[in-house]
């Protein structure tokens, strides 16, 4: 049986009857659940409001990518829900919000009890081992044609080029009466503050 959520607590509950009892209430045994949370860093990032940051910002704590990539830094603060919340109804911008978009979704959900996506924490690792294995077989065993070569050159070439152009075309558009509407529109949906447990109005 389902027993329901707690609207103070959020605990869920449910309960069973054993074979040897009837189906009264007064002899069910009740279980308290335990919510757990499980995800790729995409989704993971999502529930704690930080939608489309999970390669941007750490997922545990407040430093971004260019901090914890680093071999050998210093742990960065870690988040609490607290500090998430506050975040979310805070009036700061861009980069001082650390990542957080909005109010995190699930919040009675303990952040300990949220687990490590270790499958896509070696993604990274599997897919250099790919690259250098693919790399191996065109250079080594299949020795691909200087035609072929030039061309691959040609396409990291223009891909370098293009990315650049791409990043101030969305500058500039940022900078537009529309870019400058919309980033109003954004701040003002931040102000809008959390009154329930991971919703807003």
């Amino acid at each position: 049986f389902f027993d329901g959520m707690s609207d103070a607590t959020k605990k869920v509950t449910v309960s069973y009857v054993p074979k040897s009892s009837d189906y009264s209430t007064k002899k069910r045994k009740v279980i308290r659940v335990v919510q757990m949370l499980t995800g790729d860093f995409a989704w993971q990032s999502y529930c704690l409001g930080k939608e489309s940051m999970s390669g941007k910002w750490c997922l545990y704590c407040m430093l971004k990518a260019s901090e914890w990539s680093i071999k050998g830094h210093a742990p960065g603060e870690y988040w609490t829900m607290e500090k998430l919340l506050q975040m979310a109804n805070s009036t700061k911008k861009d980069a001082e919000r650390l990542g957080v978009k909005v109010a995190p979704k699930f919040p009675w959900i303990l952040l300990c009890n949220r687990i490590f996506p270790k499958l896509h924490a070696v993604i990274g690792i599997i897919n250099d081992c790919i690259v250098y294995f693919e790399t191996k077989l065109d250079w080594e065993l299949i020795k691909i044609s200087g035609v072929e070569v030039t061309l691959r050159k040609r396409v990291l070439e223009l891909k370098e080029t293009m990315v650049p152009l791409a990043e101030a075309a969305a500058k500039e558009w940022q900078s537009s009466p529309k870019g400058k509407e919309r980033t109003s529109l954004m701040a003002k949906v931040r102000k809008i503050p959390t009154i329930g447990p991971h919703t807003q109005v």
